[in-house]
């Protein structure tokens, strides 16, 4: 069990043991919106290939993509029966770099291969946006603590594109092109637990989990985020948060294969605003 793991059933027990009879605060406002900036530290690998062979590359480190970005991070929240809620997020990160190749690599497409050389010079993009949907059941909903039980899609577009001088088909070098998106619904299961430390300062952690293979997708995805924060008065709020995301994706239709290897995390800060 890693340790962010232990972390989260460690944060639930502690909910759990807080349990009292009276009535809920947590289901008083029908909607919040969840506004932030987040600031990401990547780490991503891409690899595509097919039958004229492809190599896989690391984006920071070989191609020069930036490490760390801060992004606009959104969040929708609506309370539509007592216990019962939906969520709707919003990620998007767009990082572009323009120089040249730290190492060989080798790209295929319908039409053959493109290698592209140590120290040519390259423009690679890699554009990723992320919509979590969620519902959400809280079985222990108390005056200091919630516990609720999700399922949902993450409904993600990824786009890696690099261009530049290459050998192509092993011939001479000559400019270059290629790029590939994918777009695909992620089911997810997950727990969110919210602790009530005063009636205005919360203390919330959520855990999502999700495993598939199926045609022609597979991969793995873990989402991790804990957050504080405090409220002034019934409507107004600030906070301050940590998410850790990790995919391992990959979509092979038998001719071709799109894999990626991606994670970010980073610390955010936040203004909520129910009604």
């Amino acid at each position: 069990m890693s340790r962010v793991t232990r972390g989260f059933v460690a944060f639930v027990l502690v909910g759990c043991s807080a349990q009292v009879t009276a009535e809920s605060p947590f289901g008083d406002k029908r909607f919040t919106l969840e506004l932030g900036a987040f600031l990401s530290d990547f780490d991503t690998s891409v690899r595509l290939s097919g039958p004229n062979a492809g190599s896989g590359v690391t984006l920071e480190d070989r191609l020069g993509l930036d490490d760390n970005q801060t992004s606009f991070r959104g969040e929708f929240t609506w309370r539509f029966a007592d216990r019962h809620r939906v969520n709707v997020g919003w990620y998007e990160f767009k990082r572009k770099s323009r120089g040249r190749a730290q190492r060989a690599f080798v790209v295929a497409t319908e039409d053959g291969t493109l290698e592209f050389d140590t120290g040519v010079g390259l423009d690679t993009e890699f554009n990723w946006r992320l919509i979590p949907i969620t519902y959400s059941y809280s079985f222990i909903q108390n005056e200091r603590f919630e516990l609720a039980g999700a399922a949902g899609l993450h409904v993600m577009r990824v786009k890696f594109g690099v261009e530049g001088f290459a050998t192509i088909n092993g011939n001479m070098a000559g400019f270059a092109s290629e790029s590939e998106t994918v777009s695909a619904p992620l089911p997810v299961l997950g727990l969110d637990a919210t602790y009530a430390i005063t009636p205005n300062w919360l203390l919330r952690a959520r855990g999502q989990w999700f495993g598939l293979d199926y045609d022609d997708y597979s991969g793995e995805l873990t989402d991790f985020r804990v957050a504080t924060e405090y409220r002034f008065g019934e409507t107004w709020g600030i906070g301050i948060g940590y998410t850790r995301y990790d995919i391992d994706f990959e979509e092979d239709n038998g001719r071709f294969k799109f894999e990626f290897d991606y994670n970010y995390e980073g610390p955010e800060a936040f203004v909520t605003v129910s009604f």
